[in-house]
């Protein structure tokens, strides 16, 4: 996800070129649904509030998991840190 933020000037140049419609659907809050309308090439940064998902062209990602993961596995680490070896 973060190449499609990081890269999304070369994104919109191969959206003008291959989109049938040339709508851009872009900053969007609400579930994917609500932008059925639109091509997935036309769909840039759409973010699901219920679900936590961040969709980039039928891409996405759930940012929620990582956060997750990194709340369960912080106090292992941080223990091993302090942990002379």
């Amino acid at each position: 996800m973060r190449n499609n933020f990081e890269h999304i000037e070369e994104r919109l140049d191969r959206r003008w070129r291959e989109s049938r419609n040339h709508i851009h659907g872009d900053l969007n809050i609400g579930p994917s649904s609500m932008f059925g309308n639109l091509d997935e090439i036309d769909r840039f940064r759409l973010f699901d509030p219920k679900t936590k998902d961040v969709t980039f062209w039928g891409d996405s990602f759930n940012p929620q998991v990582v956060v997750t993961e990194v709340a369960r596995i912080l106090p292992k680490v941080s223990e091993e840190a302090v942990t002379p070896h």
